[in-house]
């Protein structure tokens, strides 16, 4: 599956194609501390982080059971992390730096 990005300053042009999910993306999300990388959430159980300027991924998470259907960017203290809910009715905190799952919230009962 691709991400696309579009500039609406140059008519809508497609500047930049992301390629590497192989399944639905879900969302996408901007770091809010480094404009130029965003991660994105896909059915193919994984989140990946993407920089402006390359077309495959920095990395990928890979720890859901099921589709990841949302991430986002959550920096607390001086540690980055982001945070991402799958159909596994998983909640994963991930420290972004180590690039591993420090954290796995349960409890949901539908997803």
């Amino acid at each position: 599956m691709l991400i696309k990005l579009w500039n609406w300053e140059k008519n809508w042009t497609c500047t930049q194609v992301f390629e590497g999910h192989t399944h639905y993306v879900m969302q996408i999300v901007v770091n809010p501390k480094d404009n130029n990388t965003f991660a994105s959430a896909s059915l193919d159980r994984t989140v990946k982080v993407w920089q402006l300027g390359s077309n495959s991924a920095n990395f990928t998470l890979d720890g859901h059971e099921k589709g990841v259907n949302c991430v986002d960017y959550c920096h607390s203290s001086d540690k980055p992390y982001l945070i991402s809910g799958a159909d596994d009715r998983l909640v994963k905190i991930w420290d972004y730096q180590t690039k591993t799952c420090v954290q796995t919230l349960d409890g949901h009962i539908q997803n």
